[in-house]
C-alpha cells in the first residue's frame, strides 16, 4: 500500500469542474482508494497470507476481507447451486476477491510504464506484462531509451587530442 488514510491534500471532483469535494465525498474517495489497494494487494498474494495485510491496512478491513463467504446452497433444476447474496458493491468486490483467492488465482501488476493493470499469470512465473501489446510497447520504450543513452554517452565522451610527430598530424 502506498500512502496514508489521512487526507492531507485538497481533492477535487472528477467531473472536471475542479470544485473541492465535500467532507463526506473526501472520506468516501479515500476509503474507496484504500479498499482498492487492499484488494489489489490481496490478489497478488496467496490466500493463506492475507492475514499479513493487517500490517499495512486497517485491521477491521482485513477482518472483513477474511470473513467467510455468505454462501447458501440451493437445488436448482436438480443440481446443487451455490449462491452468494451481497448487500453492497463492496461486498461484491470482497466476494470476488475471496473466490479468486480460494481458487488460487494470483494476479500481478503489469510492469509496463503507465499500465498498472492486474492480470492472472497462471503457472508462468516469468510473465510480467498483461498483454503482448504492453510487452511490445515497453520493449520499444526500453530500446529507444538505450539508444538515447548511447548517443548521450558518445556526446559526453572526451575527444582524444591529436598528437603531432615531426610537425605532422598523426593518423
Amino acid at each position: 500500500m502506498q500512502g496514508s488514510y489521512v487526507l492531507a491534500r485538497n481533492i477535487t471532483s472528477k467531473n472536471g469542474n475542479d470544485q473541492p469535494l465535500s467532507p463526506p465525498q473526501r472520506l468516501l474517495d479515500v476509503e474507496c482508494s484504500g479498499w482498492r489497494e487492499l484488494l489489489r494487494d490481496a490478489l497478488q498474494m496467496d490466500y493463506s497470507d492475507w492475514k499479513q495485510l493487517e500490517r499495512e491496512y486497517p485491521a477491521e478491513w482485513v477482518r472483513e476481507l477474511l470473513t467467510p463467504l455468505p454462501l447458501t446452497v440451493e437445488a436448482r433444476e436438480g443440481a446443487p447451486t451455490a449462491r452468494v447474496v451481497c448487500q453492497s458493491l463492496l461486498d461484491v468486490l470482497i466476494v470476488t476477491t475471496q473466490l479468486d483467492g480460494i481458487r488460487g488465482l494470483r494476479q500481478r501488476v503489469c510492469r509496463a510504464d503507465g499500465c498498472g493493470e492486474l492480470f492472472p499469470f497462471g503457472n508462468y512465473e516469468g510473465k510480467i506484462y498483461c498483454t503482448y501489446e504492453c510487452a511490445h510497447r515497453q520493449a520499444v520504450r526500453d530500446g529507444r531509451k538505450r539508444k538515447r543513452q548511447a548517443i548521450e554517452k558518445a556526446r559526453n565522451k572526451p575527444k582524444k587530442a591529436a598528437v603531432r610527430t615531426n610537425g605532422r598530424k598523426a593518423k
